[in-house]
């Protein structure tokens, strides 16, 4: 049980210091974020192909593939938004707006999973969109544009997670993980058949090795996710993982002070009060699942 809370309070950081990672890179050393995200699918589908061949399949039919494999296409195509979104604005912005999520997952699971939602969640609705009208007031861009892609980021993150909810119930964590990492490394690479992605591919391949350590830090939190996952409750996981935010905002503003400017916003106490209603609205829906 202490190995599982130790492992679940690590999740959400090594999530928000690969945000903040990526931000950096985005930022500071790649001139292309669609190389850096095509040289992304590569490692990831590389070191998920790699994990895959040391697992047991035996039992597992073609059929019980199905989820884990959409799910992880959705992911692919959610690390693209990810992407987009990320060179145009600050990454705690992009990181505390999407997690609004939460909100629809519950609905999501009230509509078709029939869950019933604690008083105290609509207490923790009202922080969550409090907060992120507060955040979203403060993004740099307001165009129509990055706002749809800020939005499609939140809506698509919600449907991941369902689908992540239920592969957790029809295949191994380990193995649902290396099927849903496979088939995201080949969304992400898939941009390299474009001509123009291609072209910025190559004038980034001399970066593969920043790529492939923001990749690396996504499977050391991913599998301290699942490990925490097999020894404590997902409602107590969950609550613990939207702390990721407040991470975030925190290692930016430490980045931008000791290293170079990441981040455009530069006043961080609104900024971190917005997160922190919007964690705080999180952690009280995933927790009204204990009583």
């Amino acid at each position: 049980m202490a190995y599982g809370f130790l492992f679940a309070m690590l999740s959400p950081f090594f999530f928000g210091l690969m945000n903040v990672y990526d931000k950096y890179a985005v930022e500071r050393k790649i001139k292309h974020y669609e190389g850096y995200a095509v040289m992304n699918g590569i490692a990831c589908f590389s070191i998920a192909a790699i994990f895959a061949a040391f697992l047991d399949w035996s039992t597992l039919k073609a059929s019980d593939l199905i989820v884990p494999m959409i799910a992880g296409l959705i992911w692919g195509g959610i690390t693209w938004l990810y992407y987009i979104v990320l060179s145009k604005e600050d990454i705690s912005h992009a990181i505390g707006l999407n997690y609004v999520y939460p909100i629809i997952v519950a609905f999501l699971g009230y509509l078709i999973l029939d869950e019933k939602l604690h008083p105290i969640g609509y207490l923790g609705m009202f922080l969550t969109i409090t907060g992120a009208v507060l955040l979203s007031g403060r993004l740099r861009l307001k165009s129509r544009t990055i706002i749809g892609y800020i939005a499609a980021l939140i809506f698509f993150t919600a449907v991941a997670e369902f689908f992540v909810k239920i592969v957790t119930n029809t295949v191994p964590l380990w193995n649902g993980l290396a099927i849903s990492g496979m088939c995201t490394g080949i969304v992400m690479a898939s941009g390299v058949f474009l001509p123009a992605i291609y072209k910025k591919t190559r004038a980034e391949m001399h970066n593969f090795h920043i790529a492939f350590m923001g990749i690396s830090l996504y499977y050391v939190a991913a599998s301290c996710l699942y490990f925490a996952m097999s020894e404590l409750t997902a409602s107590l996981v969950s609550g613990l993982a939207a702390t990721q935010p407040l991470y975030v905002v925190i290692l930016e503003n430490l980045i931008t002070r000791k290293v170079g400017r990441i981040a455009h916003d530069k006043e961080f106490l609104p900024k971190l009060g917005a997160v922190t209603l919007i964690v705080g609205g999180v952690v009280l829906i995933y927790l009204t699942e204990l009583f």
